[in-house]
């Protein structure tokens, strides 16, 4: 990722063009950057600022169908510390990755970017799962973390996994149901929990949080969110 220095009027092209991107192909794309003095500031709508780091986001149309949010950092980075933000959102339906004409079937982009052969070295054994959260977190070096600490919380409690070793995927099964089409979110929140891992350089660290995971209409339907390590400069 390069570093960018904009004015307002470089930040309302790049703008533009994240709408165009969002015609084109159909998902939600927003680009992420800039800091000014080292403060995560507001940005013009479809915009947002994290630390003079492009980070475009990509997500399936399916975020908006099964009214899933993103929780906005608790504070304002500062320069030297950790942000994690949420890159990338996609669903399967019935655990398939098949490209088909499932209302909530995975993308082109995400099944090229993740699906993992057997006999690979980062083998993707629990992609077929049918009901359940995925987290992962690319790290500063573009791989997918090992062994990173994730929280996934319900209201009756929460699950502690930690990525895979071999794949760089952490999940959870889950049973709740909701309507999202009756304005109702999905009652699970999940995220990265970067205070509990090893190797984390000492300084302060924010984390998105997404929020909504449950089964839409009782579907089996699976949500993948992929968050960014990104450094404040």
């Amino acid at each position: 990722m390069a570093e960018v220095v904009m004015d307002e009027r470089m930040l309302e092209r790049l703008q533009a063009v994240a709408v165009q991107l969002d015609a084109a192909r159909g998902g939600l794309h927003e680009v992420v950057g800039i800091v000014r003095k080292g403060q995560l500031l507001p940005a013009p709508t479809g915009l947002e600022v994290r630390a003079a780091v492009l980070v475009q986001r990509q997500f399936s149309g399916s975020m908006q169908k099964l009214n899933m949010a993103i929780q906005p950092l608790d504070g304002q980075p500062q320069a030297g510390d950790l942000v994690y933000v949420v890159k990338e959102f996609f669903t399967t339906e019935l655990g398939s990755w098949e490209l088909d004409d499932k209302e909530f079937g995975v993308e082109p982009w995400a099944r090229e970017r993740y699906l993992k052969p057997r006999g690979a070295p980062d083998y993707f054994d629990d992609a077929g799962g049918d009901h359940h959260l995925f987290g992962a977190v690319i790290g500063e070096d573009g791989e997918l973390k090992r062994n990173f600490p994730f929280m996934f919380s319900f209201p009756d409690g929460l699950n502690r996994p930690v990525t895979k070793e071999q794949s760089g995927w952490a999940c959870v099964p889950i049973y709740s149901k909701y309507a999202p089409d009756q304005g109702e979110r999905g009652a699970w929140v999940w995220h990265p929990s970067p205070g509990e891992a090893e190797g984390v350089a000492e300084g302060r660290v924010f984390v998105e949080k997404m929020e909504g995971g449950s089964l839409p209409w009782g579907r089996h339907v699976s949500m993948f969110a992929v968050w960014q390590e990104v450094r404040v400069s």
